[in-house]
């Protein structure tokens, strides 16, 4: 496969405008060498998780605040404060 995907991930992430974090059901080589460029070559973090026990995209909700940790595959999801969790399913 082509590492186009994840050269363009990275120039993101040099620019400031990429993710904070990668959270996916699997993540695969080509998404991958964008985080592991950052962080190699200009000692910018950002955690990636995937195989997680539940299934994100049922989990976050768009207000949520998110702690990602990559070294332990871990996802801590809290409501954001002063949203109404009616609107929260």
């Amino acid at each position: 496969g082509s590492l186009a995907g994840g050269v363009s991930l990275l120039e993101a992430i040099i620019q400031g405008v990429g993710p904070k974090a990668i959270i996916n059901t699997k993540t695969d080589g080509v998404l991958l060498s964008g985080p592991v460029f950052a962080r190699v070559f200009y000692g910018i973090e950002v955690p990636v998780v995937d195989s997680l026990d539940g299934d994100p995209m049922k989990i976050i909700r768009n207000d949520d605040r998110l702690t990602v940790d990559g070294n332990r595959g871990t996802v801590q999801v809290r409501p954001r404060e002063g949203v109404d969790s009616a609107l929260k399913d």
